[in-house]
């Protein structure tokens, strides 16, 4: 099943209502941690629905290896809402973004060609992207390294348990998700 093709529905039947109050007390969390490092109040929206839509992406990856576009594309726009006014900021931005798209997909393609199986999935390279444009071209280096190296010590702890999972898939985005919400707040408490 391709992330495209996954409706409002489906993702709607794989969320509880114990996880919509979940994702929004994560919203509303993100928006106050976001108002304690001194966010605009444009600002202060669009950080808080990062953080619950990223809080639905985690569960629902977590869950059913996939990041439905319907989730993760609208973190697009409202990443350039929260950069307005600033139009050169949003123009490096997106430049960030489209690079990390550029160069994902490439590594996914070669990764996929040597393996014969897929290294990481297109939602994971479009939440990578996303990332770009949310936490600029500083940050988007240490964010995947910190994310690989969650997924790594995953996959270790498994093992030393002794553990062998009948599904050796990660989900990734469980880790890009969430990481990329204390990124942004760490980078707005940090703001000069």
């Amino acid at each position: 099943m391709t992330a495209a093709r996954i409706s409002w529905d489906m993702i709607g039947g794989w969320l509880s209502a114990t996880d919509w109050l979940v994702i929004t007390s994560a919203g509303a969390g993100t928006g106050f941690a976001g108002y304690l490092f001194g966010a605009s109040m444009l600002d202060l929206g669009a950080i808080g629905a990062l953080g619950a839509v990223c809080t639905a992406i985690a569960l629902v990856d977590a869950r059913h290896f996939v990041i439905p576009d319907r989730l993760s594309l609208p973190l697009v726009p409202l990443g350039v809402v929260a950069l307005l006014p600033d139009v050169e900021t949003v123009f490096l931005r997106l430049v960030t973004a489209g690079a990390v798209w550029c160069g994902l997909s490439v590594f996914a393609a070669v990764a996929r060609r040597a393996r014969g199986a897929e290294a990481f999935g297109q939602g994971d390279v479009k939440l990578i992207s996303i990332a770009g444009l949310w936490i600029g071209p500083d940050w988007i280096a240490p964010y995947i390294v910190a994310t690989a190296l969650g997924a790594i010590a995953v996959v270790v702890s498994r093992r030393v348990a002794g553990r062998r999972a009948s599904d050796p898939r990660i989900a990734y985005g469980a880790f890009l998700a969430p990481a990329l919400v204390g990124a942004v707040l760490i980078n707005l408490a940090f703001a000069v």
